[in-house]
């Protein structure tokens, strides 16, 4: 069974998939926070609908801007910008591994969405697409919500704590280079224990 018959079966339970050490990964706090310092220099440039989008529903919910990253109180920050895949290309190789093994026919060298210049840019069907990487600071805990798209959590650096709400209530402990992936429909809420930091991917499969 690949990735997508499991998250369509998933989706039939209303439950998400955990592939424990899914991807080795050895990406160290100093690298993360050099490419979001790198992010936070370069003038922001709307080169999409979505991407104006994305960043006046950012505003209307108290985000501060700065360049390609954006930080809600209290220290949650998330990249919008393709340029990791220079600064951290391990990462490209995870998101290959992972279409790969969906059994997607189209590779993501052929979507615009993972060019280097990319910021939220209109993706295709057919791969599973950045949303950005997500650093948490602070103590901040997301309330339950549902993702527009089906979902994909690389754990990168940290811990972190999913609980999802389901036919049944299940909780999950993320260690680096743990997977969890999940259906839209199911509502999920997050948090840690310390730092943390993790690469969130979309796909509008049908």
């Amino acid at each position: 069974m690949n990735l997508h018959e499991e998250v369509e079966k998933a989706r039939s339970n209303q439950s998400a998939i955990v592939l424990k050490d899914y991807f080795k990964i050895d990406v160290s706090w100093d690298r993360v926070l050099d490419f979001l310092y790198e992010q936070s220099l370069h003038p922001t440039k709307i080169i999409s609908f979505e991407a104006h989008q994305e960043r006046e529903n950012a505003l209307k919910n108290g985000a501060i801007i700065f360049g390609d990253i954006h930080m809600y109180p209290p220290l949650w920050i998330k990249s919008q910008s393709g340029k990791m895949w220079e600064m951290l290309p391990e990462l490209k190789d995870y998101i290959e591994k992972l279409n790969e093994d969906t059994k997607f026919k189209e590779r993501p060298k052929h979507c615009t969405c993972h060019l280097t210049n990319f910021n939220v840019a209109k993706r295709c069907n057919s791969t599973w697409h950045l949303s950005g990487m997500i650093v948490s600071l602070a103590s901040k805990r997301i309330s339950e919500h549902k993702d527009v798209d089906d979902f994909a959590y690389l754990q990168i650096v940290g811990k972190s704590y999913w609980r999802i709400a389901g036919k049944e209530e299940t909780e999950f402990l993320l260690n680096p280079g743990d997977v969890i992936l999940g259906p839209k429909e199911i509502s999920h809420e997050v948090w840690g224990e310390g730092p943390r930091s993790g690469l969130l991917l979309m796909t509008p499969w049908k």
